[in-house]
């Protein structure tokens, strides 16, 4: 009899395991096909969360790159290639010349070494100067005459070159050969650098969908307006340390050709502001 009992005992239990067992089994499989019909279900949110983005983002941009005619374009890229170009023709140029800013020394051996003068590659960072120099003033001054934008380019050369002629003329006038071309590189090295710098800037200034251009392009100015008065202070102190003639005509040599230039131009700004 106890046999007996012990039989129908253990059938009990073991039903009792294999029932737990297999609503174990059935509870795992429903959490791993849980799982896997997630997986897809985010990815899809995902994928439509991006393309509503997209949907967002391209008419921004497009409208920011339809804001300034084509050719503005054109010029940057052409400016990034030409940048591209002197990185291949000689990568040391670059690095020279901006720590040839800091060492007036290292200038003059780059200019008798023909590094820095008037070769191709510095054609090249005038070319760049030149454009980038009419676009600012063409957006910031004229922005309601796109019309006028090759005009305001062919100006802006000529006024590129009449500054270098006004420089060597004056200098070797009034003071001397030395001097002249102290003056000149330091120029050509400042205007140079400013186009490599205003190139990435203006690019951004123009073509970001969020800020105020104009107040961009005011930032940009004073920016340019304050490293211009420290290149100033220092053409002063390098060309006085050389100079045969007084300190006043000096001074008076600087203020026909740099300040008469600077007031013009704030006189120009001030009345179109």
């Amino acid at each position: 009899m106890y046999s007996h009992i012990w039989v129908i005992v253990s059938v009990i239990i073991f039903l009792d395991a294999s029932q737990l067992k297999s609503q174990s089994y059935h509870s795992d499989g429903n959490q791993i096909l849980a799982s896997l019909a997630s997986i897809p279900v985010k990815s899809l949110v995902s994928i439509e969360d991006n393309k509503r983005l997209t949907k967002k983002i391209v008419p921004v941009i497009q409208k920011s790159f339809s804001r300034y005619p084509s050719y503005y374009l054109f010029i940057f890229i052409g400016g990034f290639v030409l940048f591209a170009l002197i990185r291949l023709i000689d990568p040391s140029y670059l690095s020279s010349v901006f720590e040839s800013a800091l060492n007036s020394n290292l200038l003059l051996s780059l200019f008798k070494e023909g590094i820095f003068g008037f070769n191709i590659t510095s054609l090249l960072l005038d070319l760049v100067c030149i454009c980038m120099m009419g676009i600012y003033i063409q957006v910031f001054f004229f922005s309601a005459s796109p019309e006028l934008f090759l005009w305001i380019l062919g100006f802006t050369a000529i006024g590129y070159i009449i500054k270098l002629i006004l420089i060597q003329f004056l200098a070797n006038v009034f003071m001397g050969r030395m001097e002249a071309m102290m003056h000149l590189l330091m120029h050509l090295l400042f205007t140079r650098m400013l186009g490599l710098t205003l190139l990435p800037l203006l690019f951004f200034a123009l073509y970001q969908p969020v800020f105020n251009v104009q107040e961009l392009l005011r930032i940009i100015l004073v920016v340019i307006f304050a490293l211009y008065l420290v290149w100033l202070f220092r053409l002063f102190a390098k060309m006085k340390s050389i100079a045969t003639v007084n300190i006043f005509y000096l001074f008076l040599y600087l203020c026909t050709v740099e300040l008469s230039t600077l007031a013009i131009l704030l006189r120009n700004y001030i009345r179109l502001g």
